[in-house]
């Protein structure tokens, strides 16, 4: 939720004020109204005067009818909400609603429905403003934005004025590691309220489309297809990937068997309609569902691994992280990776 997003109540002297206000475009279920509910440490009631203002709040919305609902026998449950704190909560209010009762039996009690209503609940203190985070934590890839400020969900305060709010941010998403932010918001009084945000920077996984150097890997270019596991095995260490074990004899049989069908049937099913992973089948390689890839760009490791980096589906599959092994085979200029 952006820093937009601003709750101001102009004045401390009342108990309690229930505001709708909308979510912007980054929220679930876009145009719907979140519930605010203002208290002060005043009520002695909170969950009471909570249960009466949800209700009132899903009758002004139409979505039920108060005449048929006995307020007083029913019940709430709030998540995320500890009476006897103050502060700026989000919360989930569970409520159980009661039917009015009938002239024939004035002593029934009728459940009419239960529904969860998200909420943000302010308990006033020491006349300090609050700030409320959309997240503790989060979590960014190497080189992208970050706008500390669209981490804001909400500020309150109780004067007539809205609040400055400074932001110490560190963040420097060209280097990976962790970082924290530091919110602090000022009411006009001089009271402050500060809040922290931990942005965690992840190296690099891929960025499609960008040129993998692989010359200036440390590695033999010999062309073979043992030359490619060990330049494969480098560029998935620059990603911060677990290296490929080589597949075992029969697998690099089968690999070699589809290089050579691909170096003059380039397509991932064999010359005779079946499905590439049969090659495996027929080494004695039962039951393996591999990953191929193919690919012919003349005779150097360089040139192929190149392109298959530079081929989101196929770089996919060279930087997979739920397989552990990858058989090769090379026909020609044609090199075949079965990864598994």
């Amino acid at each position: 939720m952006s820093a937009k997003n601003y709750i101001l109540c102009m004045t401390a002297a009342c108990m309690i004020a229930a505001v709708p206000v909308h979510a912007d475009e980054t929220d679930a279920g876009n145009d719907q109204e979140t519930l605010v509910v203002h208290l002060t440490t005043a009520d002695l009631m909170p969950l009471e005067t909570i249960k009466e203002e949800v209700i009132s709040y899903r009758a002004d919305q139409s979505l039920l009818d108060p005449s048929t609902v006995d307020i007083d026998r029913s019940t709430i449950a709030i998540e995320q909400f500890e009476q006897g704190k103050t502060g700026f909560f989000k919360a989930t209010a569970n409520i159980t609603l009661a039917s009015k009762e009938t002239e024939e039996d004035s002593s029934e009690i009728t459940l009419a429905y239960s529904f969860s209503q998200p909420l943000y609940v302010t308990v006033e203190t020491d006349g300090k403003p609050q700030i409320l985070l959309s997240s503790d934590e989060v979590s960014i890839e190497e080189g992208e934005s970050f706008d500390p400020s669209s981490c804001i969900s909400w500020i309150y305060d109780d004067g007539s004025m809205y609040p400055l709010v400074s932001i110490d941010n560190p963040v420097d998403t060209s280097v990976p590691g962790e970082y924290t932010v530091t919110y602090t918001v000022t009411d006009f009084d001089g009271n402050q309220t500060a809040a922290s945000l931990k942005v965690i920077v992840e190296k690099m996984v891929f960025i499609w489309g960008k040129n993998i150097s692989v010359s200036d890997l440390i590695f033999d270019d010999d062309g073979s297809v043992y030359a490619m596991f060990e330049a494969i095995n480098e560029v998935r260490a620059y990603y911060g990937l677990y290296p490929f074990e080589l597949g075992d004899e029969s697998a690099m049989a089968a690999a070699a068997i589809r290089a050579q069908e691909a170096s003059s049937y380039l397509a991932h099913v064999r010359p005779d309609g079946t499905h590439y992973r049969t090659a495996f089948d027929d080494v004695g390689l039962y039951g393996l569902f591999p990953k191929e890839i193919l690919v012919c760009c003349g005779p150097t490791v360089e040139t192929n691994l190149n392109w298959w980096m530079n081929e989101p589906g196929h770089a996919r599959i060279v930087l997979d992280s739920t397989c552990t092994r990858i058989a090769l085979g090379k026909y020609g200029n044609m090199f075949c990776g079965e990864v598994y």
